[in-house]
């Protein structure tokens, strides 16, 4: 009789933690918007982007939709909180990539405007650079400092150097790959 009035016990200290849990869970906490007090939801991006967007990002899904059409075709991930959504059709013009091959065999691309790979988009600033590197299989985000000629980009230790067609990469100061054309 003592271990079924435990037990008893026991099950209704569970249950009132476990109401308590899901009242906090389905409940926003007090100060869970973001700044601004802006938030975003899956229908967000109908009121943000012009009618004409065919390639958009909803927040949290890349998504195609025909021009004009309520509807669009998303990748399908689940996201706690939706980002502000915003049109890729308007910066697909300024996206460029070049593969580059050196000497000694080695091959690197390098993006401007905005790094693809697969269904990841990362939006780079105009004085960026994306260095994906098929050796190591690491990429770079590198910004663009003052060069004596061509164009220099760093993050502090790896460096991209290019004029014309040619390139160079170093990194702390050592030539990693020399000879390099797109």
């Amino acid at each position: 009789m003592f271990l079924m009035k435990v037990l008893l016990s026991f099950r209704f200290i569970i249950g009132c933690c476990a109401i308590g849990l899901l009242a906090a869970c389905s409940s926003p906490l007090p100060n869970s918007q973001p700044p601004g007090g802006i938030t975003y939801d899956a229908n967000s991006w109908k009121s943000i982007l012009d009618a004409s967007c065919t390639v958009y990002f909803d927040g949290c899904n890349q998504c195609r939709r025909a021009e004009g059409a309520d509807v669009g075709v998303c990748t399908r991930k689940a996201c706690a909180a939706y980002q502000k959504p915003y049109c890729f059709d308007n910066k697909a013009s300024s996206h460029e990539k070049r593969t580059y091959s050196c000497k000694g065999g080695e091959q690197f691309m390098v993006f401007t405007g905005e790094y693809r790979a697969d269904d990841m988009r990362i939006q780079l600033d105009d004085d960026e650079v994306w260095l994906s590197d098929r050796q190591s299989h690491t990429a770079y985000r590198l910004k663009r400092v003052e060069a004596a000629s061509g164009e220099k980009y760093t993050d502090g230790q790896f460096v991209f150097w290019s004029k014309g067609g040619d390139a160079l990469v170093q990194v702390a100061g050592e030539v990693l790959y020399r000879g390099c054309r797109y």
